[in-house]
């Protein structure tokens, strides 16, 4: 009796967990038993049920619910029908979800229906070969769903190629047609669903996304409301437009839309439709427009194999810890070795004991935040990564054997933007022929790779491959000192801290002369350090602000300004700390970057000015020292839009326009690095 009351009770758990399925598994059946085809009610709940399994019931009850509050009941006898059949025989053969078996049942139990209903009523040709058509593709459309869903079970993802990108495509267009058959107020639902929609893949998938879902969306709309297909076929050019555009943001791309549908619509002839078009189109916009970019992101991890983080990726992530912790460690050595050579420089002081306790607490708490910071780092970049199909990787291990390069610890994901890369580690110096393993590495992969870039640290080579970039950068550099046969104070360093990631590091030191160019050559020195071994701009800052206040020397200070071009996704990320103002130069406008911030070594914690802007072709980046005048730098900028420049010959006019037209009183340091954007 126990045993029966625990039954009991662990399904009315079970049934109140699933609560939410069932009201979804009626909802739908009640608004697709008003859904129809050509004029005839479609058998879209039929489906539903035979997908819902053991919940189909519900899909039965909704159904009839549906058609008896609209008064159609008698005219959806064959779907009413079909049901039964499909439930009953579930129940009483108790077998488990079979594709194929479920298919056949599916499409055997609306012929039956289809046939006994000529008996009973008058017979209609037509009708009867949308019938039988119609049960013959609803068990196709279950057996493929079915199919597609165990497919998602143990791939974790839903591909869009194949017969699974055209089951999809059909459920796309059923359930289109089905939102299609309601009407709120003056907007159709299906249509603004489809233009959501549309959007979206737009955005994601480029012209192939928004050209199938504007088509998609409206043969859905042309099989519920013939009437409307007039209008809604310009979806097919406003998703191709939105397409081409999408790569300029949000807001480019839904002014295309915008301007295509109202030109297409024009050029179709005002009709009854046309402003109730304009509506669906002006609210799907609003829609997108609010939509949260993060929402989208987990829209589209259905498509992308994103869960079982494998042994290998562990072991990746372990790696790049551990070559972390070398750098660091390298880092503190390079400090005691410096500190050996700037001992002159040094003004000995007594402390008392509780001042030096001090001290070393707010030390402590400095670098605990750091190092909770550097971790932060890791994590998010790990949470990014998109692991690769087995296939790939094993084509990847293949190439790397080939070469004898070990490949304990190799990884090959896409990262946050779905950029390919590929990571190894191999005990010693890299001694092959890098760019045949290039070729080699991308013809496997079946994916245009850079040349790989290398870091070599405690007899370990670190090999970093990425997807081959859309955009190329030149620089030229020029830099005066305020003294003449005098150290310049600024230090710039230029490097690649992996196939796709450009980095500029400009630091100014306190001063002038010797004393400032050691503080700023120390500044990008630790900074490229870090940032070389896979730790964020941002935290590389905040290591190198707590090591230079305690480095030995009495008000020693640098500025820190970064730009760090990401050429394959086409952006550029501005970090600043004390820094002077950075300029974009497009198509003949001053863009400036300006913040306000504190140099590095001052304060015990620091918060860097952080700034992301869009690439584009022929964009020239400027990277200046406080010792470059902006009114020189404007002057400068007036003579290069009328003639072709290169780099180089950019910063050494700037510094020349800075040495005649600056209006500083004191002489300064100079220096200017400009930076060239070029599509490849």
């Amino acid at each position: 009796m126990l045993k029966t009351k625990g039954l009991k009770k662990q399904k009315r758990i079970t049934l109140l967990k699933n609560v939410p399925i069932l009201l979804t598994v009626m909802l739908l059946s009640v608004v697709s038993a008003q859904s129809r085809i050509g004029g005839y009610l479609s058998f879209t709940n039929v489906m539903i049920a035979s997908l819902s399994g053991i919940w189909g019931v519900f899909s039965f009850v909704g159904s009839v619910v549906s058609y008896i509050s609209t008064g159609i009941a008698k005219e959806g006898f064959v779907q009413l029908g079909g049901m039964v059949i499909i439930l009953g025989v579930k129940l009483i053969s108790n077998r488990k979800e079979n594709c194929l078996f479920d298919g056949i049942l599916t499409t055997l139990s609306l012929l039956i229906c289809t046939f006994a209903s000529t008996i009973f009523t008058r017979y209609d040709s037509s009708l009867l070969v949308y019938r039988i058509v119609s049960s013959v593709l609803s068990g196709c459309v279950v057996y493929f769903s079915l199919r597609l869903k165990n497919k998602f079970h143990n791939d974790n993802k839903l591909n869009l190629f194949g017969i699974d990108g055209a089951v999809v495509s059909i459920i796309y267009i059923l359930s289109i047609t089905t939102l299609g058959s309601i009407q709120f107020y003056t907007m159709n639902m299906g249509r603004v669903a489809g233009i959501f929609i549309t959007y979206l893949f737009a955005k994601k998938y480029r012209i192939s996304g928004g050209g199938i879902c504007g088509t998609l969306t409206a043969f859905g709309i042309l099989l519920c409301s013939p009437n409307l297909a007039h209008n809604t076929l310009t979806l097919c050019a406003c998703g191709v437009m939105a397409g081409v555009i999408a790569g300029f943001g949000k807001i480019p791309m839904t002014v295309s839309f915008l301007t295509t549908s109202v030109f297409g619509l024009v050029v179709a002839g005002l009709n009854d439709d046309t402003f109730m078009m304009l509506t669906d189109i002006a609210v799907a916009t609003v829609l997108y427009l609010v939509f949260p970019d993060d929402a989208e992101n987990a829209v589209f991890k259905f498509f992308s194999k994103r869960k079982s983080k494998s042994t290998k990726t562990i072991k990746t992530v372990s790696n790049r810890i551990d070559f972390a912790s070398s750098a660091i460690g390298d880092v503190n050595n390079r400090i005691k070795n410096i500190s050996k050579e700037i001992e002159k420089f040094k003004n000995k002081q007594d402390f008392e004991s509780e001042d030096n306790t001090k001290q070393l607490r707010e030390l402590l708490c400095n670098q605990l935040s750091i190092t909770q910071d550097l971790l932060r780092d890791i994590s998010n970049d790990t949470m990014g990564l998109e692991k690769c199909e087995e296939e790939v990787l094993r084509k990847a291990k293949t190439v790397f054997e080939k070469y004898n390069i070990n490949t304990e610890g190799m990884c090959v994901y896409s990262d946050i933007k779905g950029n390919m890369q590929i990571e190894a580690y191999k005990q010693g110096r890299l001694n092959c022929d890098i760019m045949r393993l290039t070729v080699d590495l991308s013809i496997a992969v079946d994916c245009e790779l850079s040349m790989p870039n290398t870091v070599y640290l405690n007899g370990i080579t670190k090999l970093t491959f990425s997807k081959a970039p859309a955009f190329k950068i030149t620089s030229g550099l020029k830099q005066i000192s305020a003294e003449e046969n005098d150290y310049c104070g600024d230090t710039i360093e230029r490097i690649w801290i992996s196939s796709s990631q450009y980095m500029v590091v400009l630091s100014d030191g306190m001063g002038t002369g010797k004393r400032a160019k050691l503080d700023s050559s120390f500044t990008t020195d630790l900074i490229t350090r870090f940032t070389a071994c896979g730790i964020s701009p941002v935290t590389a800052l905040k290591f190198t602000n707590s090591i230079m206040r305690v480095k030995g020397w009495d008000e020693s200070f640098a500025t820190a300004d970064i730009a760090l071009f990401d050429t394959c996704s086409g952006y550029v990320k501005f970090i600043k700390s004390g820094a002077f103002a950075s300029y974009i130069l497009r198509d003949g406008s001053l863009i400036k970057i300006e913040t306000k911030t504190f140099p590095l070594g001052i304060l015990d914690d620091i918060t860097p000015s952080v700034s992301e802007y869009k690439i584009f072709d022929k964009d020239l980046i400027i990277v200046a020292s406080d010792g470059a005048d902006e009114k020189a730098i404007r002057f400068a900028v007036n003579e290069i839009k009328n003639g072709e420049f290169s780099p180089e010959q950019i910063s050494d006019l700037m510094c020349e326009y800075v040495k005649e037209y600056s209006t500083k009183e004191k002489n300064d340091d100079i220096s200017v690095c400009v930076l060239s954007v070029k599509e490849v």
